[in-house]
């Protein structure tokens, strides 16, 4: 009788926690999961719908990216193809740095993280470019959590 009691109280006290949620809604251009490709060979289910190569990013063209998320990393909802550098200007509003990586697709489909990183430090602006980049490989970025940024991408032949 005691256990039921003590189980069904247990149970109360956990239906009366209210439920956090850790991404801000107010994120512009950036997800929590990773952009997918579908290139008529490799498909990554990371959601239950593929993007096909009308979701990448039209090459030169500046693209406003936001996000804030305290335990979630935070992923461009496109990607960038056919280009060999991709600049950008982000200002990190956190009181620490944000550590932002450019990240591509092997021929396998799986993500390659380290392409690529930067830190911005904290409560500043920095304006870059990632270089060198192959114009036949998928590459997205990923800001690192915690995170709280706004700023522009932009994918350069």
């Amino acid at each position: 009788m005691i256990k039921k009691r003590l189980m069904g109280l247990c149970l109360i006290m956990a239906m009366s926690f209210p439920i956090t949620a850790f991404a801000a809604t107010a994120n512009t251009g950036v997800s929590t999961t990773v952009p997918i490709i579908n290139d008529g060979s490799v498909i990554t289910p990371d959601s239950t719908s593929c993007p096909d190569k009308g979701d990448l990013y039209t090459n030169g063209e500046d693209y406003s990216v936001s996000g804030s998320a305290d335990h979630s990393n935070l992923y461009t909802n496109k990607c960038f193809k056919g280009v060999s550098s991709i600049s950008f200007e982000i200002t990190n509003n956190r009181s620490k740095s944000l550590t932002v990586n450019l990240c591509s697709y092997t021929a396998l489909g799986n993500v390659n993280y380290g392409v690529q990183t930067i830190k911005i430090p904290a409560n500043s602006t920095t304006s870059s470019k990632f270089s060198d980049l192959s114009s036949s490989k998928y590459y997205f970025l990923q800001f690192c959590d915690p995170s709280d940024f706004d700023g522009t991408v932009c994918g350069n032949k």
